[in-house]
């Protein structure tokens, strides 16, 4: 088969299955139960957990949050996808404004939501938000210019310059001083002030 027959049969097997998946999607409400199979940034890629007549291509798509608080979605989280009214490439890819007379269709406009599982952990309240992920949790300014990192057995607090790290047995003080084993210098008999702490 010449390159572009091959070509042309690509495309249209990938617009007969973008065709299959807007009708299943229109059939639905424009929501279906959906798998993460890849992560890329900002964009998931989910497989539908639904039974139908033909298969459903994965698909490439935004998820549902805020640059302000960045969930770590992992593969295999659960959720669903649902449709927006128009595409939604302008706001999550900078491709312009959407026009409301264009007809993108359906794949265009989909947003991954995560949903919660009964497979998930307990929370260890349920009256707290348990911010958590499988790597720890980071909390600080747009620039990174003060924070706190939470990971296995080590808290690193930093600002200003300098880092803090509390680990089991240990807590760390600028400058490499260890508050349970450092000396100080300068140590007089008498009233007087000793010199600064020795790491």
């Amino acid at each position: 088969m010449a390159d572009s027959e091959t070509l042309w049969f690509q495309s249209k097997l990938q617009r007969t299955a973008q065709a299959q998946a807007e009708l299943a999607i229109e059939q639905t409400g424009r929501a279906l139960p959906c798998q993460v199979t890849a992560v890329n940034g900002s964009l998931v890629t989910v497989s539908f957990q639904v039974n139908s007549g033909y298969t459903l291509p994965h698909l490439t798509m935004p998820c549902a949050y805020s640059q302000w608080a960045r969930i770590p979605i992992q593969v295999n989280d659960p959720g669903i996808v649902i449709s927006a009214d128009t595409s939604l490439a302008g706001i999550t890819q900078g491709l312009g404004v959407s026009n409301l007379s264009a007809e993108y269709g359906n794949l265009g406009s989909l947003v991954f939501i995560p949903v919660s599982s009964k497979s998930f952990p307990a929370s260890p309240n349920a009256n707290q938000t348990w911010i958590n992920g499988p790597a720890g949790a980071i909390l600080s300014d747009e620039a990174q210019t003060a924070s706190v990192t939470v990971s296995a057995n080590l808290v690193t607090i930093k600002a200003g310059g300098s880092t803090w790290t509390f680990a089991p047995g240990a807590f760390t003080m600028a400058s490499g001083v260890v508050a349970e084993t450092h000396l100080h210098s300068g140590v007089t008999g008498g009233p007087s002030d000793t010199g600064p702490p020795v790491p």
